[in-house]
């Protein structure tokens, strides 16, 4: 049982590896979905259906998290690993809440770390295929899932930044209208990753930090864009692909 949990966790040229964490990929947009919708005022005659969700998605997360430990060759190794933190600060947040522990309930917002594990995925997808350029008949075929991986990678580095920053906002200036709900905060930290001038400034310290960050956050992403956008020009002008 032991070799087949490591082969479908951490062995990627595994027939099981992409089976399983593309499960717990759709696990995890389902629970984050979950989180965002929730804090939707409308929403709360709904909270019994968010409820059940949460439990059945923690549970999952609970399984992988016995499951990963129980595969690694090093438990301690995968525990105090950054996946092995965020897999545990996904179902922790919950188990409080059983404890009555409901002040600390609102951290389940951590669980959005797990957007991490989707990027980890796509890496490992995108180094299978650069080292498996040999297998492809042509070599125009490696450049264009090469060019796709890297726009999947830019879409999902951005969602992660843009729910993020929401979801900080959220957190820490929720009391005003502009921040009432995460879908309301993700039009302004979608507008400030975009490089544009967000209407509403933040009206505390940590409110401001977290604008500085995802300014920040914002630029890395417009590079990042403008090497994709160089790579289909380069293919265009000079029919090379990067």
């Amino acid at each position: 049982m032991k070799n087949a949990l490591h082969k479908a966790f951490y062995k990627p040229e595994s027939k099981y590896f992409s089976l399983v964490n593309d499960f717990f990929a759709i696990v995890t947009i389902i629970a984050i979905l979950g989180i965002i919708l929730e804090t939707v005022e409308r929403l709360s005659p709904y909270a019994k259906i968010f409820l059940i969700v949460e439990y059945i998605t923690v549970f999952l997360f609970t399984c992988e998290y016995i499951a990963r430990i129980l595969a690694h060759k090093k438990p301690l190794s995968y525990i105090f690993s950054f996946f092995g933190f965020i897999d545990l600060v996904s179902i922790l947040p919950t188990f409080f809440g059983f404890a009555n522990l409901s002040f600390l309930k609102s951290t389940r917002i951590l669980r959005m770390l797990r957007f991490f594990r989707l990027l980890r995925l796509v890496r490992i997808m995108y180094t299978s295929i650069r080292q498996n350029e040999g297998a492809f008949d042509e070599e125009e075929n490696i450049h264009s899932k090469s060019f796709w991986l890297k726009i999947e990678i830019y879409i999902i580095v951005f969602t992660i930044a843009a729910t993020f920053g929401a979801s900080a906002m959220w957190f820490m200036e929720g009391n005003r209208e502009e921040f009432a709900n995460i879908p309301v905060a993700l039009l302004w930290s979608t507008k400030v990753l975009l490089g544009g001038v967000a209407s509403t400034s933040a009206n505390t310290p940590w409110g401001e930090i977290i604008v500085i960050i995802t300014r920040f956050i914002g630029l890395i992403l417009f590079g990042l864009l403008v090497n994709i956008i160089g790579g289909i020009l380069k293919k265009i002008l000079f029919g090379k692909a990067t």
